[in-house]
């Protein structure tokens, strides 16, 4: 018997899989080649899943209590009864709040959602974000609101793709699939990172930038969008906020400054600035930049940037952040708990609300 699913570990690449089981029993796990994105592409990982961690025999199937030194298996009732016994003991002597709970991202499934609306009810604390991609996540939030990438397929539509701080290359091979395909359509691709990655090494421009100083290079390429009067005025007029506070904080830096502080010559930041707002251009948001202090406001200045070059609400434009969440659409407010702390912002903190077009396609 065949089953048709989706991959579901911590990868954007979400691959169609096709599994063969026989006597109820995974036999082999290949790639669907009927699915529109991976298009049968499987990592040697999941190809293998089924020997190497489904029939292991070191997976942990039955509950471990630790006795001394040593472990012993227990059932389900009493290891469920020890958990409860040991948070009602926590909830009673030091309050609900006392109970931390954090959840990884072993699997990307929808049912993982359930634990935090338990602990929500619980009272305990919960966290917001996530340790991979949270930053970005939760800027896009404050710019646009409802936070929804548009379809990997569309970057086919952008005249310019510019990769930041990301290694589809190594670490997204669907996506990158993609990148190729566009870039053998004539379409430019750049790349901002550090390092000399597989993808910079493919690209068609190297910004090879100072680690941590990615915000500044968003300021130097829309202060050079804005002087040389090439922005979107009729976005900023009619889709955003507070767009007088952020262009005093471009007049706050001079290119020289910004070019020391980034160490990309002030000729190569004019070219980035002219490629990206020579539209559709698109950004794809790696982890990596979101590693560092204040990188929330980094990825806003980059939101910022894709607003006033007029690539938002466009197809071939927008910003990719987090691909996985591009077919998700649930209810999350209905997992959450009353904000007890609501999220306060600092004075002089830059905000700039960027609203979608009616008629923009997502």
């Amino acid at each position: 018997m065949r089953v048709f699913t989706t991959c579901t570990r911590d990868c954007p690449g979400a691959c169609g899989l096709t599994i063969r089981v026989e006597g109820g029993v995974v036999r082999s796990i290949g790639g669907n080649r009927g699915h529109p994105h991976s298009r049968g592409f499987l990592c040697r990982k999941t190809a293998r899943y089924h020997m190497k961690r489904l029939y292991s025999d070191k997976r942990v199937l039955k509950p471990l209590i630790r006795d001394g030194n040593q472990w012993r298996t227990v059932s389900w009732d009493e290891a469920l009864q020890t958990v409860s016994d040991m948070m009602n003991r926590c909830v009673d002597e030091y309050g609900a709040e006392s109970i931390v709970y954090y959840q990884g991202f072993g699997a990307r499934t929808a049912l993982r959602l359930l634990n935090r609306r338990f602990f929500n009810s619980l009272g305990a604390t919960t966290l917001e974000g996530t340790l991979c991609g949270g930053t970005a996540i939760e800027a896009h939030k404050m710019d646009f609101g409802k936070r929804i990438s548009h379809e990997p397929h569309d970057h086919l539509n952008s005249r310019n793709i510019f990769i930041w701080g990301r290694n589809p290359a190594v670490t997204d091979l669907n996506l990158w699939r993609i990148i190729r395909r566009a870039q053998r359509n004539g379409k430019t691709i750049v790349t901002v990172d550090p390092l000399r990655t597989e993808t910079a090494a493919r690209a068609d421009v190297h910004c090879q930038i100072k680690p941590g100083t990615d915000m500044y290079l968003a300021i130097a390429l829309s202060k050079i969008i804005v002087e040389e009067g090439i922005h979107d005025q009729g976005f900023m007029d009619d889709h955003s906020e507070n767009s007088d506070a952020y262009l005093n904080v471009l007049d706050a830096f001079s290119l020289p400054e910004l070019s020391g502080i980034t160490g990309i010559p002030e000729r190569m930041m004019y070219e980035l600035a002219f490629t990206y707002s020579d539209g559709p251009s698109s950004i794809i948001i790696g982890w990596g930049l979101q590693r560092y202090f204040n990188s929330h406001i980094t990825c806003r200045f980059i939101d910022a940037l894709a607003a006033i070059s007029g690539n938002i609400g466009i197809r071939g434009g927008a910003l990719a952040a987090d691909l996985m969440n591009t077919a998700v659409s649930m209810n999350r407010s209905a997992l959450k708990s009353e904000e007890k702390y609501p999220c306060r912002f600092l004075e002089g903190t830059l905000r700039i609300w960027i609203h979608r077009r009616q008629n923009a396609s997502s």
